[in-house]
């Protein structure tokens, strides 16, 4: 298997042919839609139609004439009607859990990209951190803190990126797949409906049509693991490499974290897959979890066998067992993992 380089540009189509699809947004965007000040009481959406009966409602418009940038705001609409009109959100995402939402984010736009043709003008990294500077100036959380359960059942705070500033994330990220220059296959995120994949890899059924690659913190190991799943949906079913992808996401991202200097596939040793090991153990994760994901980096580690320099993660020609010990269900699993001496 070829190893990847580290991806370092964005694949976007030209200025010409942005200005180009922006004017088909022009063309689609009519009526209710074209207007720039939405009043849901008066648009065609069903779900607009039955929250506005609400009595009680307060949030009546959506407000883009905030934007001056023509670009900007055709691009906006735009992005908010294609997640209404394609069942990603309704009325009450948009005009109740958004409104404040959205009213911030454009004012932040208007003021500190007035002249820009496209927001894919701007990396989202900039972006993102000059909006958490904006909010935080104006006394906005830029963070919300979740919690969840350790190993001894105490709640850990977890935290994220605050809806003001998920909002603007996926304003962004929209418009960089939307204006992609390539294929399916070299995006951060796989649609399945886009790809070439046969009836059997598919279930009819499911509502699981993308497999995320976002999230890695190592360019080289995401364009890896993409090329392997790309590989795996040969055999694979497509909610499988689903599972994978985000496992193996969680591996590399712990040996980024924690191992210090291992940059590349070549690099890892025993010592560090153990490590990754103890880990998981650690958690408290049901038994099926953890075979899953020992499962998923031993045949993960199959494709290196035959390098020149590498040292398999999990297999070897010695044979040991590993005891994990589960503490939340009170038991011990013992499990036979290949590793080297």
């Amino acid at each position: 298997m070829k190893f990847p380089s580290v991806a370092t540009n964005r694949k976007l189509v030209t200025s010409t042919e942005i200005n180009k699809k922006i004017a088909d947004m022009t063309s689609v965007l009519q009526g209710f839609w074209a207007a720039d000040r939405w009043d849901i009481r008066i648009c065609p959406h069903p779900s607009a139609i039955e929250l506005s009966k609400n009595p009680s409602l307060k949030n009546r418009w959506v407000n883009f004439d905030k934007v001056e940038n023509i670009w900007l705001k055709t691009e906006l609409k735009y992005f908010y009607y294609v997640h209404l009109n394609n069942g990603t959100w309704n009325a009450k995402s948009v005009w109740i859990r958004k409104g404040t939402v959205i009213s911030r984010m454009l004012g932040f736009l208007n003021l500190k990209y007035p002249d820009i043709r496209s927001i894919t003008d701007v990396p989202i990294k900039k972006a993102l951190t000059e909006y958490r500077t904006y909010l935080a100036e104006q006394g906005v959380k830029t963070t919300t803190t979740n919690y969840k359960l350790d190993i001894n059942q105490k709640k850990i705070p977890v935290y994220a990126n605050s809806y003001y500033v998920t909002n603007l994330k996926q304003f962004m990220e929209f418009y960089e797949d939307f204006y992609f220059d390539g294929e399916e296959w070299e995006k951060d995120v796989w649609n399945r409906r886009k790809l070439s994949l046969s009836e059997d890899k598919v279930n009819p059924t499911s509502y699981e049509y993308t497999i995320n690659f976002k999230g890695f913190e190592n360019d080289y190991f995401k364009e890896l693991v993409k090329r392997y799943c790309k590989l795996m949906l040969n055999t694979r079913s497509f909610s499988h490499v689903v599972d994978t992808a985000s496992r193996l996401k969680e591996f590399f991202n712990f040996i980024n974290k924690n191992c210090k200097g291992i940059r590349r596939i070549h690099q890892l040793t025993r010592k560090e897959v153990e490590q990754y090991l103890n880990e998981i153990n650690l958690k408290g994760l049901k038994p099926s979890t953890v075979t899953g994901r020992i499962s998923t980096l031993d045949v993960f580690s199959l494709l290196f066998k035959g390098l020149n320099g590498m040292i398999l993660l999990l297999r070897s020609l010695s044979f040991k067992k590993i005891i994990l010990k589960c503490r939340r269900h009170n038991h011990v699993i013992l499990m036979n993992m290949y590793l080297n001496n």
